[in-house]
């Protein structure tokens, strides 16, 4: 929109586009004028607080009737039943799908939500998103691990944070709190964090106490030969918002993940981090 010269315009989402719209519309309202949704849903899979979505069973029936009959009438007793005996349209409805993709695109695209699974799951009444990511880095552990836990200095790699400040006292440990700044899905996010596992140069734990998302980020690292390995996860519970867009959510900390740990290991391994403290 900026690129555009748009101040505001008028949202159109169909189908997943739905959601996406009215997401925009609630983080940008100064930037919507109206927000038009076509056969939109909160989320495609079934949830405790979402009984109205498909199970997975059902989800990969559907997914197999496309493998086998995409190029004929597929699924139209769904998406209109009225006409689900009309030979005319039905040869129209399977000539539009034929023309619109090959079997592969429209599998890759209705199933995507399945794999991620693993990394947005029900856990009572929650949903939880889990996420990890790791990275190899050439330098050795003790240094990786003072530089990666030097909570003022992690602006430097992470993409997203804008502000990092310790608010106690006293040198990194079990229980030192911070407040940090971040910019995510184009929203200023403050949150509060503590520590809960501190164990040079092997694991560093922190919760947040505070924000949208609140849960667990683990960093664990091992030794490999004169270099280290880290992985870092989270597993968290998004609520608001954020509650909305879980698989979103889920994608882009892991596209984030695996940004900053590059970086992470650039600025090791180049010595800029070693540099920039000096």
């Amino acid at each position: 929109m900026d690129a555009a010269g748009s101040e505001r315009a008028a949202l159109l989402g169909i189908s997943e586009g739905a959601a996406m719209c009215a997401l925009f519309a609630v983080t940008y309202p100064q930037r919507t004028r109206a927000l038009i949704t076509i056969s939109g849903f909160a989320r495609r899979s079934w949830a405790p607080d979402y009984p109205w979505g498909a199970s997975d069973e059902e989800r990969r029936s559907f997914l197999e009737q496309i493998e086998r009959g995409w190029g004929g009438p597929v699924a139209l007793g769904r998406r209109a039943p009225s006409l689900a005996t009309d030979e005319r349209f039905r040869q129209w409805w399977a000539t539009f799908l034929w023309l619109s993709a090959s079997p592969h695109r429209p599998r890759s695209m209705v199933g995507c939500g399945l794999p991620w699974r693993d990394e947005v799951r029900v856990e009572g009444e929650q949903r939880m998103v889990h996420v990890e990511e790791s990275v190899s880095i050439d330098r050795p552990i003790e240094e990786v691990f003072t530089y990666l836990t030097d909570i003022g200095r992690q602006p430097e790699w992470v993409s997203i944070m804008q502000e990092s400040v310790k608010t106690s006292n006293g040198p990194t440990g079990m229980g030192t709190t911070y407040r940090q700044v971040v910019k995510f899905l184009g929203r200023r996010i403050e949150t509060n964090n503590e520590v809960t596992s501190y164990d040079p140069p092997n694991v560093y734990e922190f919760r947040t106490t505070s924000g949208p998302t609140r849960g667990q980020m683990r960093f664990t690292l091992t030794a490999e030969g004169q270099g280290t390995k880290i992985l870092q996860s989270i597993d968290g519970e998004t609520a608001g918002l954020f509650k909305l867009a879980d698989p979103i959510v889920a994608r882009t900390m892991k596209k984030q993940f695996a940004a900053d740990l590059e970086t992470l290991k650039t600025m090791l391994e180049s010595g800029v981090a070693e540099n920039s403290a000096g």
